[in-house]
């Protein structure tokens, strides 16, 4: 981790801060202690990974919230909105992404003029962000009028300033951590590696077509003597946007009380 940190320096001109984490989505209580000892102090979690999850994304994650570690202690937190992370690999393209994504904003901004809110934007989990729809979207959050960007410290000093009473405990819901035994099977993996070369080649390609045709081919022999392999996959995959009703379908009915203490 030093020599990384050394890069950056060198090639950057800045010291990498590690007080701040960005929570994978397989992260567990444990995971904090052990960030913890590595200089982490504060963390972006993604809505989708609480326990409670919050009932309107929108509304509850511009508060700030309160992770609940292995050994029982509580670390500051701000939890990103899945909903908006989603609009970044819109599959209508740059444009698409940037107006819904804007979209979503100044309804959060307008549904009270007189409260500033925070929204923590991250990337959607194990899915590539097109270079032209980041550079796009920056953009026009850079310019739009109700809107100011922020760095991640400034945003954690203002929310726990504005309303620290009001943080919630959660727990973590991480995803399965999937065993390499299966990742080698696992077309899902193949069609992440297919969708970043895409992304790397800027948009639909012709070499980037035949690798989807070539997935096509070498997956239909175990898709068709074990389909049901392919349902959970398949329903992940469907709910790129609004989400919500599918992911309570494959996972236990949580509540959204505050828990006790």
């Amino acid at each position: 981790m030093d020599h990384g940190d050394q890069v950056v320096a060198d090639l950057l001109g800045v010291v990498p801060d590690r007080s701040i984490f960005v929570l994978p989505p397989t992260a567990v209580p444990d995971t904090l202690d052990l960030l913890n000892q590595l200089g982490a102090e504060r963390f972006i979690v993604s809505a989708d990974h609480l326990n409670p999850r919050p009932l309107a994304a929108s509304a509850e994650a511009t508060l700030p919230a309160r992770l609940v570690t292995g050994n029982g202690a509580a670390r500051t937190a701000l939890v990103a909105d899945p909903n908006l992370a989603h609009h970044l690999v819109d599959s209508q393209g740059a444009v698409s992404a940037a107006q819904y994504l804007v979209a979503d904003l100044a309804l959060l901004a307008w549904s009270d003029p007189t409260v500033t809110r925070t929204a923590v934007l991250t990337a959607p989990d194990g899915q590539p962000v097109d270079p032209l729809t980041l550079d796009l979207v920056l953009g026009v959050l850079d310019e739009a009028p109700f809107l100011q960007v922020r760095p991640l410290p400034d945003l954690f000093d203002a929310a726990r300033a504005s309303d620290a009473a009001a943080a919630v405990n959660y727990g973590l819901w991480p995803d399965a951590v999937t065993p390499m035994s299966r990742r080698a099977t696992d077309r899902s993996l193949a069609e992440r590696a297919v969708a970043a070369y895409t992304a790397i080649l800027g948009g639909p390609h012709p070499d980037a077509a035949a690798l989807n045709d070539l997935l096509e081919v070498t997956a239909a022999g175990p898709v068709g003597h074990r389909p049901h392999d392919r349902l959970p996959e398949l329903g992940v995959r469907v709910s790129q946007r609004g989400s919500s009703g599918l992911h309570h379908a494959v996972r236990p009915e949580r509540t959204a009380h505050q828990p006790a203490g």
